[in-house]
C-alpha cells in the first residue's frame, strides 16, 4: 500500500508492504523443489498442505547456500513458515502463524570504493583496518578474509489471530505476536550483537451499516508493541589460527574486551480509527486518524560493570575503559496523524481520487545510540521524529476490457528528517541528527494488460524529484561525509526514474508459468553531498 492511508498501519506514512500467506489446498499435497546455479549455489524446498476437518494448514521449509559471487561472500540460510487456520464456526476463526529463520553464516566481503569497484567488483577490499598478526600476512588475502568478517542471525516468530463476527454488521479481530531475534556481526576491528525480544497485540472493531440508505463503515482499534534489546559491542583482533592440517590456515576475528553493554527498551501505544461513507453512487469519502505514543529507553550496563569500586582498589577492572561515562537516557514522542480522501466514480471504467495524510517517523535504536561517534558516548537525546505531509492525486481506468491503467501525482514534504551528523572512519561509528527538510514529488504510471494466448504484460514507470530543501552541515572524517548539504541536493539512494516491465506466460493445463522482466534505475548518489565520485551510473 502506498500513499497517505498507509499511516493507519503505523506511525510512519508513505508505504506498507504486506505479505499474506495463502491457505492450504483441500487435498493433502506435498511439493518438493531443488535448483542449482553458479558459485555452488543450491536451493531446496518442501511444502506440505491440506485440510483436516476444520483445520486448514500449510507448512514450508527451504534451504539455500552459495559460495557467493564476490570473494568472501559465502552464505547459508534456512527458513520455515507455517500457517494453521481452525474454523470453529462460520463466525469464528483462529489463525496461527509460525516462522523460523536461521542464518548460520554469511561472510561479509565489505564495500568497495568506486576505484576498487572499477578494477574488479568481485574483490574484497585490501585497505580495511586490520590489527594483530593478520596485518602482516600474505597479500593474497583481503582484509575481510584475514579478519573473517561475518554475520550470524536467528529469528523465531509466532502470531495468533482471532476473527469473530458479532453480527451481520459487526466483527472483531484480536491479534497477538511474540518473537526472539539474535544477531552477531564481526567487522575487521569490532564485533557487535544483540538479543531481541519483541511482542505486541492489536484489537480491531469493524462496523458496517447504512444511513439514509447509503453505506458507511467504521474501523477502530488499539495497538501495543514492545521490544527489548540486549546489545553488546566488542573490540576484536584478527589472530592466526590453524584449521585442519598445518598447511591450511584461516584468520578469525576474536572478541577481546567489550566497549558497549546496554539494554534498550521501546514501546508504542496507538489508537486509530477510519470512517468511509458513500453519499452517492459516484462518491466515496474516507477519513482516519491515528494517535501514537512511543518511548525509547537506553540503560547502560557497561558503566555499572566497569565502575571504580573499593573492591578493585580504585582502578577499573580488566577489559574496561577508564574514560567510560554514564550512557543512559530515554526519549518519548507523541503524535496525532489525520488522513482524508475522496474517490469520484466518473464512469464505470474510471475512478478519480485525491488523498491527504500526515505521518511521523521516530528514531531507531541504532540512530540514537551515539551522540559522539569518536568517543562512543551516547545515547543521543536530541533526536526528534520526522514529520511529513503527503498529497496524492490520480486515476484508475480500464481502457479496454483487458487493460487497466493507473496514474498518480504525489508530493511529500518532510521536516526533521534523519541525516548523518558525524561519522568516524576509525571507530566506524555514526551519530545522527533530525534536522533536514526534504521534498519528494513526481508521477507514477502503470499498465496491466491481459494478452491473447495466456500472455500478460505489466509495466510501471516512476519519475521523482527527491531533494533537500534546506541547508545543513555534516561532519565526518572523509570528503564524502564532511561539508554543507545545500538545497537542491538529491536524497541519497533515490532514483530520478525507475522502469519495470514484465511479460509473463502460463500454461494452466500443466500449472506452468514463466516470466521475462526488465528493470531500469537511473543514477543515484551514495551520500548527501552528491559527490560524483560516489555516484552510481544507470
Amino acid at each position: 500500500m502506498r500513499g497517505p492511508f498507509s499511516a493507519l498501519y503505523g506511525n510512519s506514512s508513505g508505504g506498507v508492504v504486506q505479505s499474506i500467506t495463502r491457505k492450504g489446498d483441500k487435498d493433502p499435497t506435498l511439493s518438493l523443489g531443488f535448483s542449482i546455479d553458479r558459485f555452488n549455489t543450491a536451493r531446496s524446498s518442501a511444502t506440505y498442505e491440506g485440510q483436516l476437518e476444520k483445520l486448514n494448514y500449510i507448512m514450508s521449509v527451504s534451504d539455500i547456500s552459495s559460495d557467493g559471487w564476490r570473494d568472501h561472500s559465502a552464505y547459508k540460510k534456512d527458513n520455515f513458515n507455517g500457517k494453521f487456520i481452525y474454523e470453529q464456526s462460520k463466525d469464528t476463526k483462529l489463525t496461527l502463524i509460525l516462522n523460523y529463520f536461521n542464518q548460520p553464516y554469511t561472510l561479509d566481503p565489505q564495500s568497495l570504493s568506486p576505484a576498487q569497484f572499477g578494477i574488479d567488483p568481485k574483490k574484497s577490499p585490501e585497505n580495511a583496518t586490520i590489527t594483530g598478526s593478520a596485518a602482516t600476512t600474505a597479500s593474497d588475502k583481503s582484509a575481510s578474509q584475514k579478519a573473517n568478517s561475518r554475520v550470524f542471525k536467528e529469528q523465531s516468530l509466532a502470531g495468533i489471530i482471532l476473527d469473530h463476527n458479532i453480527s451481520n454488521s459487526q466483527s472483531l479481530r484480536l491479534m497477538g505476536y511474540y518473537g526472539i531475534r539474535e544477531n552477531l556481526q564481526y567487522l575487521t576491528t569490532s564485533a557487535s550483537g544483540f538479543r531481541r525480544n519483541l511482542g505486541g497485540a492489536d484489537l480491531k472493531w469493524m462496523y458496517k451499516e447504512t444511513i439514509f440508505d447509503r453505506p458507511y463503515s467504521i474501523t477502530a482499534g488499539l495497538s501495543y508493541d514492545k521490544m527489548n534489546d540486549q546489545r553488546q559491542r566488542f573490540d576484536t583482533t584478527a589472530t592466526l589460527s590453524a584449521v585442519g592440517d598445518a598447511a591450511t590456515t584461516d584468520y578469525t576475528g576474536n572478541k577481546t574486551r567489550y566497549n558497549r553493554d546496554e539494554t534498550q527498551n521501546g514501546f508504542s501505544y496507538d489508537q486509530y480509527a477510519q470512517f468511509t461513507f458513500e453519499p452517492t453512487s459516484q462518491w466515496l469519502l474516507i477519513g482516519g486518524i491515528r494517535q501514537s505514543r512511543v518511548k525509547l529507553k537506553s540503560s547502560d550496563k557497561f558503566y555499572n560493570d566497569c565502575a571504580v569500586t573499593p573492591t578493585n582498589n580504585g582502578s577499573f577492572p580488566s577489559g574496561c575503559f577508564d574514560t567510560q561515562a554514564w550512557d543512559s537516557g530515554s526519549l518519548t514522542f507523541n503524535n496525532t496523524a489525520p488522513v482524508f480522501g475522496a474517490t469520484f466514480k466518473a464512469t464505470s471504467n474510471l475512478n478519480i481520487y485525491a488523498n491527504y495524510g500526515e505521518g511521523f517517523e521516530t528514531p531507531t535504536f541504532s540512530e540514537m545510540t551515539y551522540s559522539n561517534p569518536t568517543t562512543g558516548a551516547g545515547p543521543n537525546l536530541n533526536l526528534r521524529p520526522s514529520e511529513s505531509k503527503n498529497y496524492e492525486l490520480g486515476f484508475k481506468a480500464f481502457v479496454t476490457n483487458n487493460t487497466k491503467v493507473n496514474m498518480a501525482l504525489f508530493k511529500v514534504d518532510s521536516k526533521n528528517e534523519m541525516v548523518v551528523d558525524r561519522y568516524d572512519s576509525d571507530t566506524k561509528q555514526t551519530s545522527y541528527k533530525s534536522i533536514a527538510k526534504t521534498e519528494r514529488k513526481g508521477v507514477e504510471l502503470s499498465i496491466d494488460s491481459r494478452l491473447p494466448y495466456n500472455f500478460n504484460f505489466y509495466g510501471a514507470y516512476t519519475l521523482m524529484d527527491a531533494e533537500f530543501t534546506e541547508a545543513y552541515a555534516s561532519t565526518g572524517t572523509t570528503a564524502a561525509t564532511s561539508g554543507t548539504v545545500t538545497p537542491g541536493k538529491r536524497i541519497p539512494a533515490t532514483y530520478k526514474t525507475t522502469t519495470y516491465s514484465e511479460l509473463s506466460w502460463k500454461y494452466p493445463t500443466y500449472g506452468f508459468s514463466s516470466a521475462l522482466e526488465v528493470i531500469y534505475f537511473s543514477d543515484s548518489y551514495a551520500y548527501d553531498l552528491n559527490l560524483n565520485t560516489y555516484r552510481a551510473q544507470p
